[in-house]
């Protein structure tokens, strides 16, 4: 019963994730707010579905008595005694519920935080075993890959531009403006100095020193980008 479940379970999270592909490819051919919405709805399915499987099952019963719950935790092989155990329900290490008695998911929390297995294997960090760990790792996997497509979905619509791309940009940019403004600067001395009322012969000492305000200019515009640490190139 527990493998039909578990094919059940793997068939339903394979079907999920694979009209998430699906409404990713739709989306991407044909960038509309329907296909958005779609994209987004199968998103929120994969999501909602994973975390689902970190929640405890519903009980139909719970341990009545610490004996109870001392059986189940010995059977699990987890390291207590009769007397240990009262010593933590006495310290609220583990508390029953209004009625009296102790949930299974209370059984669970209280041995991964306070117990070792017989073999010295100590709980899951922060109340956690292994399996929870591993899925929410996967689930943290699944989110990053679907913020990065994203990201690259927006890229190839024009919404984002790459870091490399706007550098080479602007220095194309600049070199074009920096050739434009020398050029003026040669081509337009004579005319400066006729417009003042100048000497033409000092008309290279005018261009040199404007080709310097240039220079001057243009290597404060070209200073480089600064960008953090935690900033991606891509």
């Amino acid at each position: 019963m527990a493998d039909e479940l578990a094919e059940i379970v793997a068939a339903e999270e394979a079907r999920l994730l694979a009209e998430r592909e699906s409404a990713l490819e739709a989306f991407r051919c044909k960038p509309t707010g329907v296909n958005r919405k779609a994209y987004s709805k199968a998103c929120a399915a994969v999501e909602d579905f994973l975390k689902a499987k970190l929640e405890p099952a519903p009980l139909d019963n719970a341990f009545l008595s610490l004996p109870e719950v001392l059986a189940f935790l010995q059977g699990e092989q987890w390291k207590i005694s009769q007397s240990t155990l009262y010593e933590h329900r006495d310290a609220g290490k583990i508390r029953p519920g209004s009625d009296g008695s102790f949930s299974l998911a209370a059984a669970h929390e209280y041995a991964r935080i306070h117990l070792r297995k017989l073999d010295g294997t100590p709980g899951a960090v922060a109340g956690e075993n292994l399996g929870e760990q591993k899925l929410k790792a996967e689930i943290s996997r699944i989110e990053n890959d679907a913020a990065l497509r994203e990201l690259k979905l927006r890229q190839e619509r024009g919404e984002l531009i790459s870091k490399s791309t706007v550098e080479a940009e602007l220095a194309e940019r600049a070199n074009n403006l920096k050739s434009y403004f020398n050029a003026v600067a040669r081509s337009s001395a004579g005319r400066i100095i006729k417009i003042v009322g100048g000497d033409p012969q000092k008309s290279a000492d005018l261009i040199t020193w404007l080709l310097a305000m240039n220079a001057k200019a243009f290597d404060s515009y070209a200073r480089p980008i600064q960008v953090s640490d935690e900033t991606e190139d891509w």
